[in-house]
C-alpha cells in the first residue's frame, strides 16, 4: 500500500473549477470583451501569476485603453469578491470518506495546489477538511507551477517519501504531468464540465469514492 496521497485542491476537493469559469467569462461579457471557452478553461490548474498575466493580457488586447495591470486585476478581483460563494457547499462528495479512510489507517495527506495559500486555508477550514492533512503547500512558493513537478518534490519532502511511495490525485492535464514528473502514482478525477487530457494519468474515476478501491490494489 501507499504511503501518502497528495491531492489538488481545484477540481478535486472541491468543485470549484466551474464556479472560476463562470466568473471569468461573466467578468469579461460585463466589459464586452469575448474570451473564448478554450481560452478560460486553460487557466485551471495553473498558477495563480499565469492567471492573472493572461486576464490583463486579454484585457489588453481587446480594450488598449492604458490601465495598468494592477487597476485590471483589481477590477476582475474585485468582480469575484462580489460573488456569493460558500466552500463549504461545493465539496465533492466523498472527500470526507476518503480523507478519514486514509487517516485511520496511518496513510499520510497533503494538498499541493497552484491556488494562493490563503485561498487553500479558506477552503480547508470551511469545509471541515483541514484536520485530515498532515500539509498543505502553494504553487505561489515555487518559481514555476503546475506542470513543473517541484510543488510535489518539495510536499514529498516534508513528507519525508519518495516517488514511489506516494500518489497524486489531479483534475487538469497539468496536474496529472506534475504528478508524472515527480515519478508518482497519479489518479485523475474526470469533470464532465470539461474536456481535459488526463491520458498521462495511471488510473481515471469519476467520484472520489472511487480512489479507495484503486488505493487498497495498489
Amino acid at each position: 500500500m501507499k504511503r501518502a496521497v497528495i491531492f489538488d485542491l481545484d477540481g478535486v476537493l472541491i468543485d470549484s473549477e466551474g464556479i472560476y469559469f463562470t466568473w471569468t467569462k461573466e467578468f469579461f461579457e460585463e466589459n464586452g470583451i469575448l474570451v473564448s471557452r478554450e481560452d478560460i478553461v486553460s487557466l485551471a490548474g495553473s498558477s495563480e501569476k499565469y492567471t492573472d498575466q493572461k486576464i490583463y493580457e486579454w484585457w489588453e488586447d481587446a480594450k488598449h485603453d492604458g490601465k495598468s495591470k494592477e487597476a485590471v486585476l483589481g477590477l476582475y478581483n474585485a468582480y469575484c469578491e462580489a460573488q456569493p460563494f460558500s466552500y463549504a457547499e461545493i465539496i465533492n462528495p466523498g472527500a470526507k470518506e476518503v480523507l478519514q479512510y486514509l487517516k485511520e489507517n496511518g496513510i499520510k495527506t497533503a494538498v499541493a495546489s497552484s491556488s494562493p495559500m490563503r485561498a487553500i486555508r479558506n477552503a480547508l477550514e470551511e469545509t471541515g477538511l483541514k484536520q485530515y492533512f498532515d500539509t498543505f503547500v502553494s504553487g505561489n512558493m515555487f518559481p514555476e507551477s503546475k506542470p513543473d513537478p517541484e510543488i510535489y518534490l518539495y510536499t514529498m519532502r516534508q513528507l519525508g517519501l519518495s516517488g514511489e511511495s506516494c500518489i497524486a490525485v489531479e483534475d487538469s492535464e497539468y496536474g496529472v504531468r506534475a504528478g508524472k514528473r515527480a515519478g508518482m502514482t497519479v489518479i485523475a478525477k474526470r469533470d464532465p464540465k470539461f474536456d481535459f487530457d488526463l491520458s498521462e494519468a495511471d488510473h481515471q474515476i469519476d467520484h472520489l469514492i472511487e480512489l479507495l478501491e484503486i488505493i487498497k490494489r495498489i
